[in-house]
């Protein structure tokens, strides 16, 4: 290779460098002792603030005096044997390269990750098998449907008058409709405020009662408007959104989220009905939602692991403080009409304890996104500096987590409030006082949800970040793993 040759290749490692924040020094020469001739671009990179890095990576540690020795000067040119290769572009435990679904190296840092990820998913799977639905719940009566059909069907015709045994005063829609089956029929609801008002060309959803041998013109009953078309193109829109910013991890993620929704529909749900443990049931499907979502969108890989201990170490916390203030805070569960529908059609169900798990559900999901943050934080934040000891790396991540904390926890209580925004507004219009309407069941369930909750997300933040700073660290100093992010 000839000067010129030389001479680029050290200016295009001393710009990388800087982009990566592993800024060299000019390096004293092994032959004389003396300075090494720096190039002016070279020298403008060398007068910037120097960032130690790992000697591992192929740049010596400074000195007390800024010199340092003729292999470590070879080092900071970024040659070597094997190739083109300087500090930032690889290093221990993590790559700059295109992310890969499997990378879950099996050193000694990976075998205690595995072990202790595997002995919580065992753990979790144990409590599948035991708490899994038996299958034999009846509908109950007052939800039954037995004789009742349902038909999507289109209006063709409202027409206003009298309502049939009704006082004169109280007009009523007689709406004429086609079932998609060719079938025409007709039914008749009050026209006011409190029911849905239809037009001509919508789709709604009847019932059909004729297997009850009601009379004809009592046959149907409006139950709601047929929201298909709308939902199916909004979430056309949705995944097109991920996927267009995702690309391959964005398919992965939509994927998750519909591995998410069966674990809810084929195990939570009907064993929440068929339990008098919902709290453990709430964490163990908690624990396959997240796994199943860690795993699946980023990836089989030692950061994942690490986000998904520190969520199920938060689930967990919020599971006890959620025991311990619900009965605290005497509250029944009772306030809500959804709760009296479930009691109705069976007395035996904990509502209380449905409570409880509702909290925990609910926390999930925004647990994911504060754990994988920081642990991609604390990998960034090593990644841009290897040899920077474990403190500066957790408090550096720590700062992050506080920002992502603040907004998160705003977002959280603000979700509640938006929820029960109905209720806020009929206690403001009943002019109770702050106190009386902060301490009512139904405002104190979504307190209790939001501060626990909260409490959660806040303690996943340092858990979270000690657990990858630990990784990280150990990654670095392991020879297997760096032997595996080389190749």
């Amino acid at each position: 290779m000839d000067e010129s040759e030389q001479r680029n290749l050290g200016e295009q490692d001393a710009f990388d460098a800087f982009m990566s924040g592993d800024l060299p020094t000019p390096a004293a020469s092994s032959d004389s002792g003396s300075a090494r001739p720096v190039e002016p671009e070279a020298a403008a990179v060398a007068a910037e603030p120097e960032v130690p890095v790992a000697a591992s990576d192929g740049v010596a540690e400074e000195s007390g005096h800024g010199h340092e020795s003729a292999h470590a000067s070879h080092s900071q040119a970024g040659h070597s044997e094997a190739g083109h290769s300087h500090a930032g572009h690889s290093h221990a435990g993590h790559s700059h390269g295109p992310h890969r679904w499997l990378d879950f190296p099996l050193d000694a840092t990976g075998r205690l990750l595995a072990t202790a990820a595997g002995v919580a998913l065992l753990i979790a799977l144990i409590g599948t098998v035991v708490l899994w639905p038996s299958g034999d719940a009846e509908v109950p009566q007052v939800l039954s449907t037995v004789g009742v059909d349902r038909y999507t069907v289109e209006v063709t015709e409202v027409v206003t008058g009298d309502c049939y045994g009704a006082p004169s005063e109280i007009p009523c829609d007689t709406i004429s409709f086609l079932r998609d089956d060719g079938v025409a029929g007709v039914y008749t609801q009050t026209n006011s405020e409190f029911t849905s008002p239809v037009a001509v060309g919508d789709r709604v959803v009847v019932a059909d009662q004729a297997g009850l041998g009601v009379e004809n013109e009592f046959r149907y009953y409006f139950l709601d408007f047929d929201r298909d078309a709308p939902l199916y193109w909004l979430a056309v829109l949705f995944a097109a959104a991920v996927i267009g910013l995702g690309r391959s991890q964005g398919v992965r993620s939509l994927v998750a989220l519909l591995a998410s929704f069966v674990i809810l529909a084929t195990f939570t749900l009907p064993a929440l009905l068929d339990t008098d443990s919902p709290v453990l049931v709430a964490i163990v499907g908690s624990a396959g939602v997240a796994a199943v979502t860690f795993y699946l969108t980023h990836g089989i890989t030692h950061l994942s692991t690490v986000a998904l201990l520190g969520s199920l170490t938060s689930l967990t916390l919020t599971g006890v403080l959620a025991w311990i203030f619900v009965p605290a805070a005497n509250l029944t569960g009772l306030s809500s009409e959804d709760s009296l529908f479930l009691i109705a059609g069976n007395a035996e169900i904990n509502i209380q304890g449905i409570l409880l798990a509702g909290m925990i559900i609910g926390t999930v999901g925004v647990l994911d996104d504060v754990t994988i943050t920081q642990a991609s934080a604390v990998a960034e934040i090593h990644a841009a500096n290897p040899a920077a000891p474990s403190k500066r790396i957790y408090d550096s991540a720590l700062r992050v987590g506080r920002d992502h904390i603040g907004s998160t926890t705003n977002t959280l209580v603000f979700a509640y409030a938006g929820a029960s925004l109905p209720l806020l507004m009929l206690l403001t219009q009943a002019q109770l006082s702050l106190g009386d309407a902060l301490t009512s069941e139904t405002i104190a369930i979504e307190i209790v949800r939001s501060l626990v909750g909260g409490i959660g997300l806040i303690a996943s933040v340092p858990i979270t970040t000690a657990l990858a700073t630990w990784v990280v660290r150990q990654s670095a100093a392991s020879p297997a793993e760096k032997a595996a992010a080389a190749d």
